[in-house]
């Protein structure tokens, strides 16, 4: 009787070893639980973030927000779930804000009104500057201030697109123009809503960063070339005094985050990665955006053949931030 009780006894504890193993297994389990990430991305702002065809965010920006996101997962020793949740220029920021995103993947310009929100930006990872796309015609004007004169003469209206900086910079050219005239400007409710009314005729002039205008005109209908559809971009900036600095937007309260964007960019900066990088955006066929596919029914993959800006990896490089001060835009942006 005694041996019996004794294995009995045994037993139990044999049992409640086994237990507590499995117990402790899916504690374990549980130390290391996959986070998540959730970037914001914009349909159409070609090459930084866009859908393709079948719905995947690809983009320049989208691709550096993913390095970020494997360095998150490196230091914390677990994996790192993306999820990306579409955005527009109007609610890229407030969704960020709402907690409906961590991070923002797109072309958005680090400025000092969007710190005032308690935003945060990390270091920029491109310059560019706000040009004009508008039909031929007759030519293209020689500078801002023949072509607002024509625009607030002209029966048809500017547009650009809502929540983008070009809206502030239409408003500092309305206060340019002498008493009696008057700009009429509309806002697209994205990059594809102001191009289509450019194209369908209900606008005159589409206002926006240079390098996003010259995604435009690459699946624009037409030939090859720096133009097409009859459209051209123009050489000289509306806003002469102002560079437009893209960076990865995120709360101004996600300082483990920030620390991680700045150092993944940095890294990158120093690195021949961001040859490689630009190229793959900028140089080489990409696929089409899905609101090109939708409305052409077949688009093949093509490269925006902008070459490298002279000086943009060292301006982006440089720790003082002088790059992204206000001052004359880089002459080297892409035209």
């Amino acid at each position: 009787m005694r041996f019996g009780q004794r294995s009995w006894r045994q037993a139990v504890l044999r049992d409640a070893a086994s237990s507590a193993a499995l117990v402790l297994a899916a504690l374990a389990a549980q130390a290391t639980p996959t986070d998540t990430l959730r970037l914001g991305v914009q349909d159409g702002a070609v090459p930084f973030a866009y859908r393709t065809a079948d719905g995947e965010a690809v983009g320049y920006t989208v691709q550096i927000c993913q390095l970020i996101a494997a360095r998150l997962a490196r230091e914390r020793g677990r994996p790192v779930e993306l999820k990306y949740v579409s955005v527009t220029s109007r609610t890229r920021l407030v969704k960020l804000l709402a907690g409906e995103t961590d991070l923002d993947c797109g072309s958005t310009s680090a400025t000092d009104a969007r710190r005032q929100l308690r935003i945060e930006f990390s270091r920029p990872i491109f310059i560019s500057d706000a040009a004009v796309l508008l039909p031929l015609g007759s030519g293209l004007p020689d500078s801002t201030a023949q072509w607002l004169r024509d625009a607030a003469q002209a029966l048809l209206p500017v547009v650009t697109t809502a929540g983008s900086t070009s809206v502030r910079h239409l408003a500092a050219l309305r206060e340019q123009l002498p008493a009696g005239q008057a700009l009429r400007v509309e806002y697209g409710a994205d990059h594809d809503d102001s191009m289509r009314r450019l194209l369908d005729g209900r606008a005159g002039a589409f206002v926006m960063d240079r390098v996003l205008l010259a995604a435009r005109l690459a699946w624009a209908p037409g030939g090859a070339g720096s133009s097409r559809a009859g459209l051209a971009i123009t050489p000289w900036s509306v806003a002469p005094q102002s560079v437009e600095c893209y960076a990865v937007a995120l709360r101004e309260r996600d300082t483990e985050l920030k620390r991680i964007a700045d150092t993944v960019i940095g890294e990158l900066l120093e690195g021949p990665a961001f040859e490689s990088l630009y190229a793959r955006w900028f140089q080489q066929p990409i696929a089409p955006p899905r609101a090109v596919v939708e409305r052409q029914g077949e688009a093949a993959a093509r490269s925006l053949e902008l070459p490298l800006p002279a000086g943009l990896r060292e301006r982006l490089a440089d720790p003082s931030g002088r790059a992204c001060a206000t001052g004359r835009a880089d002459p080297g942006a892409p035209r």
